[in-house]
């Protein structure tokens, strides 16, 4: 039988959040909420608080020179996009990152995205063209700068948000950004530890499809995208090998206990 750790345990001996998180200057008319969530989602997503670290909003708010209420909604949202796991009567966590959350995000985007893109490719309007080119230009530099990932990884989904925003799916952008968070987490993952390199390959062959638009089936959109969507599967083995602490089996609130990958592979 598989003992699980109690919160009390985890927070005895766990990482503090408010003490190893990195934190930037403020940006002009940037609000407490947005401020405090900037902050969080990117030391979450670079692995600088990792997996399993304790969140107390007091202490968040002191090292940012905020109140308690925007922390405190900062991070309600970053639970909404699964980041951390709040619990009544119990410490809040960095939530692990779920298979089970990342096989559904998966499947999420390989379902709407070939139709997203079947619906403008041939007939995506200039402006949205000479944006997607804006961004392959950036992806192009950021390379040549060595990037860390998550300046690269925001250019890399931006590209696919001007898509959606030329197809007018604005809202269906946003209900796939929430639902692919550990998808996400896994993609930071193998550029952080060196498991793959920033590529535009696809995404400059992509934009050629999009300008172009003959003679392109249904079909060839769905397994170009697999293709760019499944690049992990390549390293995925290896990545919950080296660092099966940071995964769950099994981490949605659905009344199943989370599984540790450590403890369900031993």
């Amino acid at each position: 039988m598989i003992q699980m750790k109690s919160s009390r345990a985890v927070i005895r001996t766990g990482v503090n959040a408010a003490e190893a998180m990195h934190i930037f200057p403020r940006q002009e008319k940037e609000t407490g909420v947005a401020y405090a969530y900037r902050i969080l989602e990117y030391n979450i997503l670079m692995l600088i608080i990792p997996p399993g670290a304790w969140v107390r909003e007091s202490c968040i708010a002191k090292r940012l020179g905020l109140s308690k209420t925007p922390v405190h909604q900062a991070v309600g949202l970053l639970h909404d996009h699964m980041l951390v796991d709040v619990k009544a009567q119990s410490a809040t966590h960095v939530s692990y990152i779920d298979l089970n959350a990342l096989r559904q995000g998966l499947f999420l985007r390989l379902t709407i995205e070939p139709a997203v893109i079947l619906q403008v490719i041939g007939t995506m309007p200039t402006e949205d063209l000479t944006r997607l080119a804006t961004n392959i230009k950036g992806q192009r530099e950021a390379i040549a700068n060595k990037p860390d990932p998550y300046k690269f990884i925001h250019l890399d989904d931006e590209f696919h948000h001007i898509i959606y925003q030329a197809a007018n799916k604005e809202l269906v952008w946003e209900s796939i950004r929430k639902g692919t968070t550990h998808f996400d987490r896994v993609r930071y993952m193998g550029l952080i530890f060196g498991y793959e390199d920033p590529d535009i390959s696809e995404h400059e062959e992509l934009y050629k499809m999009l300008a172009i638009g003959h003679d392109i089936s249904e079909r060839t959109i769905r397994d170009f995208i697999a293709h760019h969507l499944y690049h992990y599967t390549a390293y995925f083995d290896r990545m919950t090998n080296s660092h099966s602490d940071y995964f769950v089996l099994n981490g949605l609130s659905n009344g199943t206990p989370a599984i540790p990958l450590s403890l369900a592979t031993e």
